[in-house]
């Protein structure tokens, strides 16, 4: 049975993008949440550049037309960028124009030859989608781009699908607040220049409220003349939900207190409006009277009140989206993970089947040699050649899965790399002079004993050995050095430095420790490989809790083991 690998690393991918952007932006929002997303964007999809535009809406007509964006957040080379605004162009066109997304995974900058973007930032991937809110009303984009292509652009454009609704929810409330805030300071500063009316009360010995006097512009708010409210009373105009607290609020201006209050009216024509108000008590003119005046002002702000109210809902719609988003994520995460658990189940079960065939394959052609003439003897030994590579093929993904499924068990020894390391090296210096390659081992002196997993830390050095001798041309060198490396917090590390004169192209770099992945036409010696090496190497160094870095300069390539020291006491 063949195993679909990339179905596999691509659902793995998958998992891990929705987990990780899921779990960067579930307790962010506003501006928070952009900066937030476009980060993670960025770093699951690997990325150089992300960010999300917001269409302006034009001052004169209020109406949202493709002539400007602005760039709410963008994250750029590992760091958030500055905002600007800019006049769209293709490709930015095809987004706003495109339903639901347009891709353009590679060779962007032959298609838009005359982006002063694409070519200033040598762009050769652009994949984007237009936000829409609600109603289907183009509020801005979202776009990921890189200087090299996307080399899962269906992947890319999942992810973008799946945070798009998300995202344009944001902005649509960010515009709602941004509006907000427009009409609330724009009520400010009116509010410092004129009231919509006055008024006063008196407040007598019986403790009743009485209208005293009010200016001519109650009118434009309520409607009603100075004489109708007189005659039907001021409490008429109040909405009976309110009325309690005003007139609270009225006895507590006459206990000393000013007071603000928000209250709602119903005019003489039957609408319902929002006031704010202010009031304040009057010093007694005669220290034995007993009325006390109140007096104070309001306006009307109905229309604040309708966008919070309008906001407030759309505050609750977003809550129900981000339920059901989250749900859905949920809902494809468990089934991500069962596709995983049938993967580990199925290499776990078949690795019996596997290898009987296989031993048995072996035994036989070791048979066959015993008696073959010599042409048989050559072809018996490509078989074997074969099944030896079949043997590693499976024995390396046997311990891939047993590390990812973390069964495997550390076990600590002592070591004295001085007496361990020669021997560990000894098979590839024989194997080095038949290639004509020079291979050196440098210890820095009075190392210390290292606790460590002897097997999993040989495993480790054996590979970068072999893909160094592998990868290296007759006449060239290998190097290995062992020092050890104290930090500013005290602790120290044994570094492991594996170098051979063989550079690894910049664009493959980030792909080397990749499952299955091999460096194209870079096999000198045509040994071939699983594809699995350095994918085993990343995971065993994780296994003993150290790091692996890989730097290339000068021709060189340049392989760096940082392997904590442990205490003294090997693992039992």
């Amino acid at each position: 049975m063949k195993i679909e690998q990339p179905v596999i690393v691509e659902q793995t991918l998958l998992e891990t993008v929705l987990r990780d952007i899921a779990q960067g932006i579930s307790t962010v929002t506003d501006d928070a949440f952009f900066v937030s997303l476009v980060q993670h964007l960025a770093e699951a999809l690997n990325v150089r550049y992300a960010f999300i535009g917001q269409l302006t809406e034009d001052v004169e007509t209020h109406s949202s037309s493709p002539q400007s964006i602005q760039i709410v957040a963008m994250w750029a080379d590992g760091q958030l960028a500055d905002t600007f605004a800019y006049k769209p162009i293709p490709p930015c066109l095809k987004v706003l124009s495109s339903a639901p997304i347009a891709a353009f995974p590679c060779s962007v900058r032959q298609q838009f030859p005359n982006h002063p973007w694409i070519h200033a930032w040598q762009l050769e991937s652009y994949i984007g989608i237009p936000l829409l809110d609600s109603s289907g009303r183009l509020l801005g984009l979202m776009s990921v781009m890189d200087t090299c292509p996307i080399d899962n652009p269906q992947l890319a454009s999942s992810i973008l699908q799946i945070f798009a609704t998300r995202a344009a929810a944001e902005l649509a409330r960010k515009r709602t607040e941004d509006a907000l805030r427009e009409s609330e300071t724009r009520y400010r500063m009116v509010s410092q220049l004129i009231s919509a009316y006055a008024y006063g009360f008196c407040l007598n010995g019986t403790d009743e409220l009485r209208l005293d006097w009010l200016t001519e512009s109650v009118l434009d708010v309520t409607g009603f003349t100075e004489a109708e409210i007189r005659t039907l009373g001021w409490q008429r105009l109040i909405h009976p939900d309110d009325l309690i607290a005003l007139q609270q609020d009225l006895r507590q201006v006459a206990a000393g207190r000013s007071m603000t209050s928000e209250y709602r009216i119903i005019t003489k024509g039957g609408h319902v409006r929002w006031l704010h108000s202010h009031s304040q008590s009057l010093p007694r003119v005669e220290a034995q009277s007993t009325a006390l005046h109140i007096v104070g002002s309001a306006h009307d702000i109905t229309e604040s009140k309708q966008t919070q109210i309008q906001l407030q809902t759309l505050n609750l719609d977003l809550e129900r989206q981000v339920q059901e988003r989250t749900l859905q994520l949920q809902t494809k995460m468990q089934r991500l993970q069962q596709l995983n658990q049938l993967k580990d189940d199925f290499l776990s079960t078949v690795s019996h089947e596997l290898r009987t065939p296989l031993t048995n394959m072996k035994m036989a052609i070791h048979m066959l040699q015993l008696r073959s003439p010599q042409q048989e003897n050559t072809y018996l030994k490509i078989l074997q050649g074969e099944c030896q590579r079949e043997m590693e093929l499976i024995n390396d993904l046997l311990s891939l899965q047993r590390l990812e499924a973390e069964k495997d068990i550390v076990q600590s020894n002592k070591l004295t790399l001085e007496a361990w390391l020669p021997q560990l090296i000894e098979p590839f210096q024989v194997r080095a002079q038949q290639q004509q390659q020079r291979l050196s081992l440098t210890l820095d002196p009075d190392l210390p004993e290292m606790c460590v997993d002897d097997n999993h830390l040989k495993r480790i050095l054996a590979e970068l050995l072999n893909n160094a001798c592998k990868y290296t041309q007759a006449g060239g060198e290998i190097a290995m050095t062992v020092s050890l490396q104290t930090t500013r917090d005290s602790t120290s590390k044994f570094v492991f430095m594996v170098s051979n004169e063989a550079e690894i192209p910049s664009e493959e770099r980030s792909r080397i420790f990749e499952k299955f992945y091999r460096i194209p036409s870079s096999d000198r010696w045509k040994e071939g490989g699983t594809g699995l090496g350095l994918a085993l190497v990343k995971k065993l160094t994780e296994r003993l809790s150290g790091e692996i870095t890989v730097d290339c300069h000068g021709g060189w390539t340049y392989f760096a083991l940082y392997v904590p020291q442990a205490n003294n006491s090997p693992t039992l």
